[in-house]
């Protein structure tokens, strides 16, 4: 069991579909800090994150070996749950926060091949958006809770958009925290220069900056619209006697890792052909423009491919 259960000195909170495994990679392999196994071990998910279940939840997924670590998490659907940022702060007010960007049209159009590869959508790109740009539809979900796919995965489809917002996202968290503790990357930077971006994480987290992880600049996880092992192959196997037998005996905590390690290789690296009629994507650029703006306004925060929204 540790004996710091009742910290946490940072959260990568996304995006999405932005990078943010190969970050927790780097990051989790540094001496000075401690990560759960379980890269997306959810918490901050419903009211009851509290003191107590913190010391729960850490004596699980935490296992400290000096006093001086960094206990650190990510999970990407911070970014999406409206709820997540008060939760926070009511339980971790220092916390430090790392958001990493994507070209929000790039995000969504991985996010809608991550559905595909999950075989909970068969409509085109360009139909899901359209529906998705619905304003009633939209203002839903930005107020929906991230899935958790407990009982086994559901479509996404209404988030395409939502969680691409990053302005109205990022100022949600500004409500409850100071700009000082909230560090802003592109995913195009850690993919063209990992080691300065690591750096520049290491600066934000007050440790040596010239650690360099192993396999730096290899991509963990590349994404893709087809799945290796089909679903009705995967509910087959986990139908089995023999399997439901193993499995019953497997932890909760290693359930969840073999879980999101299974989701993160199973898939067929084919090239994107999710395209967008030229009016769609206009609507969807005017739309990301406008909140791009917000994001400008609120952190200062300049990403490589705003230019090309605003």
């Amino acid at each position: 069991m540790n004996t710091q259960s009742n910290k946490l000195d940072f959260l990568i909170i996304g995006a999405q579909k932005s990078a943010t495994t190969t970050l927790y990679k780097y990051l989790s392999a540094h001496p000075k800090i401690m990560m759960p196994a379980s890269k997306e071990a959810p918490f901050f998910v419903d009211d009851r994150c509290n003191n107590e279940e913190w010391r729960r939840f850490s004596n699980v997924h935490f296992e400290s070996k000096c006093n001086d670590e960094l206990w650190g998490k990510a999970t990407p659907q911070y970014m999406a749950d409206p709820n997540a940022p008060e939760r926070i702060f009511n339980l971790f007010p220092n916390c430090k926060l790392i958001a990493i960007l994507r070209d929000p049209i790039d995000r969504a159009r991985s996010h809608y091949q991550m559905d595909q590869r999950r075989e909970t959508e068969a409509r085109s790109f360009d139909l899901a958006i359209q529906a998705t740009l619905r304003a009633g539809l939209l203002e839903e979900a930005r107020s929906l809770p991230a899935p958790t796919h407990t009982f086994g995965y559901r479509s996404e489809s209404e988030f395409y958009v939502a969680w691409s917002e990053y302005g109205r996202i990022i100022q949600s968290y500004l409500n409850f925290f100071d700009r000082s503790q909230l560090l802003l990357l592109s995913m195009s930077e850690l993919s063209h220069n990992p080691e300065a971006c690591v750096s520049k994480v290491l600066a934000f987290l007050d440790l040596d900056t010239q650690y360099c992880p192993p396999g730096i600049g290899q991509v963990a996880h590349k994404g893709g619209g087809k799945p290796i092992v089909s679903r009705y192959l995967r509910q087959q196997v986990s139908g089995q006697p023999l399997f439901r037998f193993f499995w019953s005996r497997v932890s909760e905590q290693r359930k969840s890792v073999l879980r999101y390690w299974f989701d993160q290789y199973n898939v067929k690296h084919t090239q994107s052909t999710a395209g967008l009629a030229p009016s769609t994507e206009a609507a969807l650029r005017m739309h990301f423009a406008k909140d791009l703006r917000q994001l400008v306004k609120a952190t200062g925060f300049r990403p490589d491919w705003l230019n090309t929204y605003c």
